[in-house]
């Protein structure tokens, strides 16, 4: 399906950019948030979160916890991807640009994304394990949906 607010999108692209090379969003050593962008409305969010713990009953104790502590950084890097579409939208505007034939249409000035909590998926991925200690070191992973309003 051909894109529709080609100049959206562009801004938006731009900003979510963030792959784990480059700069994705690391608030402690062990959290992770990468942005991308599949389709023109839809945002593809990717967090992960290094724990340790001494058994998988331990980690079903504590994944609510790990879920509510990603799930807030997911909504803190949102949260500031708005803000940045913002200043980008404004600096734009604030440049002199020579007189050309209009293309595409003014992107909107704000942008709201809201997560879909419906496509939210978690797992967990054993990293490092031992045959001398239950001690397990595991990546939980969230991934999920935002749509972009």
């Amino acid at each position: 399906m051909p894109i529709q607010k080609t100049a959206r999108y562009r801004v938006l692209a731009n900003l979510l950019d963030t792959s784990f090379g480059k700069s994705s969003l690391r608030n402690y050593p062990n959290h992770f948030v990468k942005l991308s962008m599949p389709a023109e409305g839809t945002v593809l969010v990717k967090a992960q979160m290094i724990v340790s713990v001494g058994s998988v009953n331990v980690f079903n104790e504590l994944r609510k916890k790990y879920r509510e502590e990603l799930l807030e950084t997911i909504k803190r890097k949102l949260e500031e991807v708005q803000k940045q579409y913002k200043a980008a939208i404004e600096a734009t505007e604030n440049v002199q640009q020579p007189t050309v034939q209009k293309i595409e249409e003014a992107p909107p000035k704000t942008v709201r994304l809201v997560l879909d909590s419906k496509t939210l998926q978690e797992w967990l991925e054993d990293i490092r394990v031992s045959g001398y200690t239950t001690q397990k070191t595991c990546i939980f992973h969230i991934q999920c949906l935002a749509e972009v309003e």
